[in-house]
């Protein structure tokens, strides 16, 4: 999705592929990990696509942990 792939890709689709990532994550017990892959995701570049799966995202994704 991230990469403009998908037909008529909605706000609602990217949202229920984040919380389907992330109930994974749950059960995997590592969320921390899948959101850090998440935000390089959406942080890789700003395309257009990118820039609508961020806003999609926004206020649903918690905030991203300072860098080390």
């Amino acid at each position: 999705m991230s990469e403009g792939w998908g037909y008529e890709v909605t706000g609602t689709d990217v949202v229920e592929a984040y919380d389907l990532a992330m109930a994974a994550a749950s059960e995997l017990n590592d969320i921390d990990g899948v959101v850090d892959q998440i935000w390089k995701l959406i942080e890789s570049n700003n395309s257009g696509s990118m820039q609508f799966v961020r806003s999609a995202l926004h206020g649903r994704m918690r905030m991203r942990p300072p860098s080390n």
